[in-house]
């Protein structure tokens, strides 16, 4: 399937909005040129507590690429988690698996989501523990997946299977 995968489109900014619109008069131009696409890749690289919030701007973008016939895949989808003002492991999970719980509920109410993939399964191998990623709370590592650095599951987890079994079947 010919994707065509962006990042930056997820939050309601006036900088994100303008990239959703460039975005969707590109995707209008190659459907127009006869190129086979197929789907929207949506980064989803995502924020807790932060200040941007994502909803009204995203679920126009998926509707957009739905009645262009495109099927959306949200992908390298992860929850940074250093914008959180707390040490403590369960605010933070916590804060992390209501990111996860409330994106997925945003974006599965459109039935052209096909796919759901994470950036990774679990905190041991996140690229977001790199030095360049750890700015704000350097030598706190991140928790941004489902399943921690002995691969139990965490909060997160559990928001993505309740954001799931709350969706309409496909």
């Amino acid at each position: 399937m010919l994707t065509y995968n962006e990042y930056g489109i997820e939050y309601d900014t006036e900088e994100e909005e303008k990239k959703r619109a460039a975005v969707l008069g590109l995707l209008r131009r190659m459907k127009a040129a006869g190129t086979p696409l197929d789907a929207l890749g949506i980064q989803s690289h995502i924020h807790a507590g932060g200040k941007d919030t994502f909803g009204k701007g995203l679920t126009e973008l998926i509707t957009s690429a739905r009645e262009m016939g495109l099927q959306v895949f949200i992908t390298e989808m992860d929850v940074k988690d250093e914008d959180i003002d707390s040490n403590d492991v369960s605010v933070i999970d916590r804060e992390v698996a209501n990111v996860y719980r409330d994106y997925l509920t945003t974006v599965l109410r459109d039935p052209s989501v096909k796919a759901v993939l994470t950036w990774g399964v679990s905190d041991k191998h996140t690229w977001l523990n790199s030095p360049s990623q750890h700015k704000k709370n350097p030598g706190r590592l991140a928790r941004p997946l489902p399943f921690d650095k002995e691969y139990a599951p965490k909060e997160a987890f559990f928001a993505i299977r309740d954001a799931f079994d709350g969706a309409k079947k496909r």
